[in-house]
């Protein structure tokens, strides 16, 4: 399942992000979004997600409605309830299947360098066979590695649908809030009348539909080498702006007292602390000679 998880990531980005009309986008960037769904922890969650979401829940907390912001609230969830209908997301993410998510994902049914790699103990870079060459392989190590895969997309179109339903309640909750803080309660009456007509009905469905638009991909793909260009730029920027910086400090560097303290805050030996920092001044080293090589 070497693209799975990458896939998970990717839709749930782009239905978080991208389905929302683009009001509802704005709100959602507010931390009372945040706070409003990181209320609900998966059953599944490991103890490590657990304290990150806890992390995360503490860094965007939101400021509690207001009285005035409460009274709003009914009336935003009804708002809410016409936009984002209970099963949206699920919806949504069967759309995005079929038209994105599947797609991208069948461009990589073909045999996997990398899987042949790791089931032989080496590195992908390491394998070096054609396309005929790498199915003829796949097949002696795994005879059903094709339903394998087939089964594999079946898989994750499923869990990403129950992904997202578990989402969306959190999801429609935040959104509530949003609108009745962003929005008065005139406004919140207004918006409330068109989404009543027919036509309001419509362009709520339709906007979550018109996100899921490959169009929009598309040209997400299409300015993919500038914004990577503009990665690249940022990290000389970074480079530059701290040059003038003393250099990170080696064991050597460090006074007796300073390397007991160290010893004791972080519970390791002199010597595992000697050994791991002179391994991390190497890799330091290494990554700059790349970099250098890469110019």
């Amino acid at each position: 399942m070497r693209i799975c998880k990458t896939f998970v990531g990717a839709a749930a980005g782009v239905l978080m992000f991208g389905a929302l009309p683009a009001l509802a986008q704005d709100a959602a960037e507010d931390p009372a979004v945040v706070d409003a769904s990181a209320d609900a922890e998966p059953e599944s969650a490991t103890p490590d997600d657990a304290a990150m979401m806890a992390v995360l829940s503490s860094m965007f907390a939101a400021e509690p409605l207001t009285e005035d912001q409460e009274k709003r609230l009914p009336l935003a969830k009804k708002i809410v309830d016409k936009m984002v209908p209970p099963g949206t997301y699920g919806e949504m993410m069967g759309s995005m299947f079929n038209k994105i998510i599947g797609p991208m994902m069948s461009e990589f049914e073909g045999a996997s360098a990398s899987d042949v790699a790791k089931q032989i103990g080496l590195d992908a870079g390491e394998i070096d066979l054609d396309s005929d060459q790498l199915a003829e392989v796949s097949a002696l190590l795994d005879p059903a590695w094709q339903e394998r895969r087939k089964l594999e997309m079946t898989t994750v179109q499923g869990a990403m649908g129950k992904m997202m339903t578990a989402m969306e309640p959190g999801v429609r909750a935040a959104l509530s809030e949003a609108y009745a803080v962003y929005f008065d309660q005139k406004e919140l009456t207004d918006i409330d009348a068109f989404f009543s007509t027919d036509s309001g009905v419509a362009f709520a469905r339709k906007s979550f539909t018109m996100s899921s638009d490959p169009r929009f991909i598309a040209a997400t793909m299409k300015a993919l080498p500038d914004a990577m260009g503009a990665l690249a730029d940022m990290e000389e920027e970074v480079k530059t702006a701290t040059a003038a910086l003393p250099p990170l400090r080696g064991w050597a560097d460090l006074s007796d007292e300073q390397r007991a303290r160290l010893s004791e805050l972080t519970g390791l030996s002199a010597r595992e602390l000697e050994e791991g920092m002179a391994r991390a001044a190497e890799i330091r080293a290494e990554e700059v000679s790349e970099d250098i090589d890469t110019e």
